[in-house]
């Protein structure tokens, strides 16, 4: 009988024991979603926000405090990049309802809710736009209410616009079904104001603004001229908006658009397969990308002094990250471990988790998230034109179940993250150790540091230590800290508390 009841017990426990979450109290990880491939819980093959809300759990145990969704409002595409209203759920992913329970559900897992503002351009299909382009095509852009100078129209042929016929033009620098706003009219600024204000009025944490380069045809004086309007109208209904801008550039281009006072900007010098992050690794070049960091953040400072760096791999544009290293598992650990403890807010593309696949077209880098290998229930569809065959064969749940995984290394990493807020806001100094395989960093505010410790190198290396330390954290059971020397396993990390 007692065999019995013990049997019973165990089994119990077994049967209540849950998933190991990460704290994600004052996370600065941000988890991004592509909608249309994440959880499709209709089976309609789509991608849906209740699939979001279902899947929150799991996105809280990987210590991420935000979800930036790429745009979920009502469009003609499976991107949503062109948008027809911009106050409407596209009924491919749900609807309002929908959105504020998920808003709703993340608020009580401590996790914000960042919208993607589209303002470069809208659909063709924008009532907008056919209001305008019948404007402009019957002359009536001297009547009262015209909205002519909605959008930008030229009677002559200009790069990047698009002929209506009868030498008339419009603007749509990224495609001809994406007519380029006019962010001067205050008209539009209205709607501008209205939007945000919406979304605000369904709890949104922040916004992600999109293809901010272009807003004035890559004028960086006009750029910056919306973008502080834009930076100081949403602070005004809510002085805690999470904020981050787009400009794909170099780090000239970027340094110059913080002068506008906009929060953050994205890392776009430190991604990609040619990015600082990953030729450092190539190179086993710790101690070149401590420095460069530094100097970046030094410069956005210099700009602006509140300025939050935004550091990712890849994203739904980009090839993905889990190519760099396929093929040298520790090396893939390395470049997570140099994501999650970068200084600045950190990015995580779903599926990044897990070294997901996907380069060339679009649809390639936005493949359905591969909860499972066996069972297919929520997977969706590929977007339309994905035809990329080299995915890997792992999933979700096979990871989880490895200790040794990617997904679980990711998941420990954030969890030694999310001890300190100094990863967001503190400030930063590389540290010399005569080594150039070593990253060591300092982060520090007031009277709280730490410091940050990579091994760049596939082979063990012992450092000279002279910094002050009261506790350590660690991701290889081989390293030794001990008094004033440290030894690090090859691609190993380690983190030192004051």
């Amino acid at each position: 009988m007692k065999k019995l009841l013990l049997c019973l017990a165990l089994l119990l426990c077994a049967c209540q024991k849950k998933e190991e979450v990460v704290s994600n109290e004052n996370s600065s990880i941000v988890y991004e979603i592509f909608p249309y491939s994440f959880y499709d819980t209709d089976e309609n093959g789509v991608g849906d926000l209740k699939g979001i809300t279902e899947k929150l759990d799991y996105i809280q145990s990987l210590g991420a405090g935000y979800i930036w969704l790429t745009p979920i409002t009502k469009s003609p595409t499976y991107h949503k990049y062109d948008v027809v209203n911009y106050m409407e759920v596209d009924p491919m992913f749900g609807n309002l309802e929908d959105f504020d329970t998920l808003v709703s559900e993340a608020e009580k897992r401590n996790i914000g809710i960042v919208f993607d503002l589209v303002l470069n351009h809208t659909s063709s299909q924008h009532p907008w736009f056919i209001q305008a382009k019948e404007d402009v095509q019957n002359n009536r852009c001297e009547e009262e209410g015209n909205m002519c100078d909605w959008y930008n129209f030229s009677s002559e042929k200009k790069t990047g616009y698009t002929s209506m016929g009868k030498n008339q033009y419009y603007e749509s620098v990224f495609w001809s079904e994406m007519p380029d706003l006019n962010l001067d009219n205050e008209e539009v600024r209205q709607e501008i104001e209205k939007i945000v204000k919406f979304w605000i009025d369904h709890g949104v944490a922040g916004f992600r603004l999109d293809a901010s380069l272009h807003y004035y045809g890559g004028n960086a004086t006009k750029n910056n001229e919306f973008l502080t309007w834009l930076e100081e109208m949403i602070h005004s209904y809510d002085e805690d908006s999470f904020l981050v801008s787009e400009v794909w550039s170099d780090t000239s281009t970027i340094r110059t658009h913080y002068e506008s006072g906009f929060d953050s900007f994205f890392n776009f010098p430190a991604s990609g397969t040619t990015g600082s992050i990953v030729s450092s690794i190539r190179g086993e070049e710790g101690a070149t990308l401590a420095s460069w960091m530094v100097r970046y953040h030094n410069t956005i400072l210099e700009k602006n002094p509140e300025a939050i760096d935004s550091v990712f791999l890849s994203n739904h544009d980009q090839g993905r990250s889990g190519a760099f290293f396929a093929n040298n598992p520790e090396k893939a650990k390395l470049m997570a471990s140099v994501l999650l403890l970068s200084p600045g807010r950190v990015y995580m593309y779903y599926g990044e988790e897990i070294g997901m696949l996907g380069s060339g077209d679009d649809p390639n880098k936005r493949l359905a998230m591969l909860w499972d290998t066996q069972d297919k229930t929520g997977i969706p569809y590929n977007p339309p034109g994905a035809n990329y065959s080299s995915q890997i064969d792992s999933s979700v749940k096979d990871q989880l179940k490895d200790s040794n995984s990617l997904l679980n290394h990711y998941k420990k990493i954030a969890s030694i993250r999310n001890k300190s807020t100094l990863y967001e806001t503190g400030k930063i100094e590389a540290i010399s150790v005569n080594n150039e395989t070593i990253y060591a960093m300092k982060i520090y505010e007031n009277d709280q540091a730490l410091y940050v410790i990579h091994n760049f190198s596939g082979e063990t290396q012992t450092i000279s230590w002279n910094q002050q330390y009261a506790s350590y954290d660690t991701t290889n059971s081989q390293n030794h800290v001990k008094d004033e020397q440290i030894t690090l396993a090859g691609y190993s990390s380690v983190v030192l508390y004051e």
